[in-house]
């Protein structure tokens, strides 16, 4: 018999808020059923070890420059993630197949091309302030504990130079390393993907930027990790904040061009491949004040490695 585990509730006035787990015979479902249950299931355990919002006690940047390459089927997406700014971030755009009626105002411009090269495009033409964060994001992600601010708040309490936040459990994440872990605000890694949020401090930005030539820009973590071992800069993942990607990894474009773009960034790197800076090298756990990653800590992250 073909058993799945669905959450039960605690009885009231119990000593455990944990809920139980019982039984559910699977044997009249179809599979989308059974795979949809289980699901929410694993939805559940996931809250129950996590805590439900992210910490608010800190300031976000004052200065943030926003990038984007949009499509206009996710202009919605788009307009979510920009809504805690309340229009106080500096926003430029660019339509791979039209411009937004609502986003019109902060796009640049209009046509295919590849993330990197049309988001590099963005801030040539729209150049940050020496002291603006910058974010670049693609369109196809939603946030499902915290936003934008959150995030940017909590990058710059732990001084990170480059960071994002977590993918959220059992949904399509490209890396397992970026799953959320329970009960941690951020985390030190060597490891920044390139999407489909990313955040980096005003030095942070002049490490990782401009960024090499590439078009989808598989592999440029590489460079990334490298950067953060040398102790050049300081990346990280936040914790707190989480996301859901909604789109399929390389559903758009040519994989096996993608592919080539992440070899022969790996091996200019110096690295057998990704996981070599796969790495977590310190934690910023909850109830713990914001960890000193400075200066003095890259240099001992590097001397560690």
């Amino acid at each position: 018999m073909v058993r799945t585990a669905s959450v039960g509730h605690a009885r009231p006035g119990s000593r455990s808020s944990i809920p139980r787990i019982v039984p559910v015979d699977t044997r009249s479902l179809t599979r989308i059923e059974a795979e949809t249950r289980l699901r929410k299931v694993l939805g559940g355990l996931n809250r129950v070890l996590d805590y439900p919002h992210a910490p608010t006690q800190f300031a976000a940047p004052a200065e943030v420059w926003f990038g984007s390459i949009y499509r206009a089927r996710n202009s919605a997406l788009v307009e979510e993630i920009l809504a805690p700014g309340e229009g106080r971030w500096d926003v430029h755009l660019w339509a791979l197949d039209e411009p937004s009626p609502t986003l019109g105002g902060f796009t640049r411009g209009v046509g295919a091309g590849g993330r990197f090269e049309l988001l590099q495009r963005l801030l040539d033409d729209s150049p940050p302030s020496p002291s603006s964060w910058v974010v670049i994001s693609d369109d196809d992600y939603r946030f499902r504990r915290g936003t934008l601010v959150d995030l940017l708040a909590l990058a710059q309490a732990a001084n990170l130079d480059l960071a994002q936040p977590a993918h959220r459990r059992f949904v399509n994440a490209n890396h397992q390393f970026n799953l959320v872990r329970p009960r941690v605000i951020a985390r030190r890694t060597h490891f920044v993907e390139i999407g489909p949020l990313v955040v980096m401090s005003p030095a942070g930005r002049t490490v990782v930027t401009p960024f090499p030539p590439a078009q989808m820009g598989w592999g440029v973590e590489a460079q990334w990790g490298v950067a953060s071992r040398e102790g050049r800069i300081v990346a990280g993942i936040v914790d707190a904040v989480t996301i859901e990607h909604l789109g399929h990894v390389a559903g758009e474009y040519d994989r096996s061009a993608a592919s080539a773009e992440l070899d022969r960034f790996v091996e200019e790197a110096g690295l057998t491949s990704l996981r070599d800076v796969q790495v977590n090298v310190d934690w910023w756990r909850r109830h713990r004040r914001p960890p000193n990653w400075t200066a003095e800590s890259r240099l001992a992250g590097r001397r560690s490695k």
